[in-house]
């Protein structure tokens, strides 16, 4: 199972701290500052957090960019 969340609507998921501490992943990736980063980004920044189980086991964050991003895409939540 997989969860497809995007920092910029999505709540932080319950499970986060929890597999940030374990996965041993710093502090840029903490939810504040992946919403941030995905405010300020050209591109979707979708974080895709993989489960068995139920249990979050491993997640990943990418985006796709070309040259036909649209520029100075620069806006805030609301």
């Amino acid at each position: 199972m997989i969860d497809v969340l995007d920092p910029r609507h999505d709540a932080e998921p319950a499970y986060w701290t929890a597999l940030r501490e374990r996965a041993g992943l710093r502090a840029d990736w903490s939810w504040p500052v992946l919403a941030t980063q995905a405010w300020a980004a050209r591109t979707l920044q979708p974080v895709t957090v993989l489960r068995e189980g139920g249990e979050p086991c491993g997640v990943v964050s990418a985006a796709w960019v070309t040259g036909r991003t649209r520029r100075n895409r620069f806006a805030g939540p609301g």
